[in-house]
């Protein structure tokens, strides 16, 4: 299985000039007829956790023309398990005219409205296995709104998905400015019961590096608070070996300082100084004259 974190340079260049020359043109990937917008890879990840993780609901941010929707609900006929909640702002095409699916729900209103929240909660109550994916609206403070509203819902062991991280230079449309791989960095702060799962990558092509979130199982939580309360004592420790070792610089600089202040040489130097400044003073005609004599002859 490939391993996207340990690709070279020059593989990973490789892989980001594949992926520029095939942006374009992912509006064109259709299942049963139906346009799903997404990258060809991630869906073939996606039926592995489907089949993987028997989800009893998935939930979907953002439908559009319901393509997705129906591939993951295609794939949950499959396995026999499971259906699909998907939720869009605005009805595209017009809601009737979606396509109509065993195991999928449509729902329309604001995914961050008290009231879909409400219901999405009601939805998902008893389920033992929920996955979470956001493909919406993919400006940073809205993906974090998201994430914040709906992890609650993922079960541990399950994911959160975070699409379209590539855009604003990772590696497309460097232009479109913090987008969803900035709302992850700023979850993943906030947040320990989850973690970047970059083996769900192992096609190279993915429109959502670093946006496959797993939820951690109870005891690998605490295994991470674990960890990173070790690695800050540790950095504390580090931090406080610098202090000490700057205070010991710090107290050498200090006696050699002082040992300059009280020799005779910097006494002579400065008496020498207060002199000068007494017969030829700052901004004087004979200062400009000592000057030029001494840039004379040096």
């Amino acid at each position: 299985m490939a391993d996207v974190t340990k690709l070279r340079p020059e593989q990973q260049a490789a892989v980001d000039a594949f992926h520029k020359l095939y942006y374009p043109f992912f509006g064109d990937t259709r299942w049963l007829g139906l346009p799903t917008a997404k990258c060809p890879m991630d869906l073939f990840v996606y039926q592995e956790m489907i089949f993987e993780l028997q989800p009893d609901l998935i939930i979907e941010g953002g439908t559009f023309a319901g393509g997705s929707a129906v591939f993951m609900a295609s794939v949950c006929q499959l396995v026999g398990h499971g259906e699909v909640l998907t939720i869009d702002v605005e009805g595209k095409p017009n809601p009737e005219a979606r396509p109509q699916f065993p195991r999928v729900t449509y729902l329309q209103g604001d995914i961050l409205s008290p009231e879909v929240v409400s219901r999405v909660a009601r939805l998902a109550q008893g389920r033992e296995r929920v996955m979470v994916i956001f493909d919406d609206d993919h400006t940073r403070d809205h993906v974090l709104a998201e994430m914040k509203l709906y992890s609650r819902f993922v079960t541990p062991g399950s994911y959160l998905v975070i699409e379209d991280t590539n855009v604003n230079g990772h590696p497309v449309v460097p232009e479109f400015g913090p987008g969803p791989m900035e709302a992850v960095d700023l979850f993943l702060r906030e947040n320990d019961d989850f973690v970047i799962d970059r083996s769900r990558e192992k096609f190279l092509l993915s429109f959502n590096p670093k946006g496959f979130l797993r939820r951690l199982q109870p005891q690998e939580s605490s295994y991470k608070k674990d960890v990173i309360i070790s690695q800050q004592r540790e950095e504390l420790f580090d931090l406080r070996r610098q202090v000490e070792a700057l205070q010991q610089q710090a107290g050498k600089a200090e006696e050699t300082l002082d040992g300059i202040f009280n020799s005779t040489s910097w006494k002579f130097l400065q008496r020498w100084r207060s002199a000068r400044n007494l017969f030829l003073p700052e901004g004087s005609v004979r200062r400009k004259i000592y000057r030029r004599l001494l840039e004379k002859f040096r």
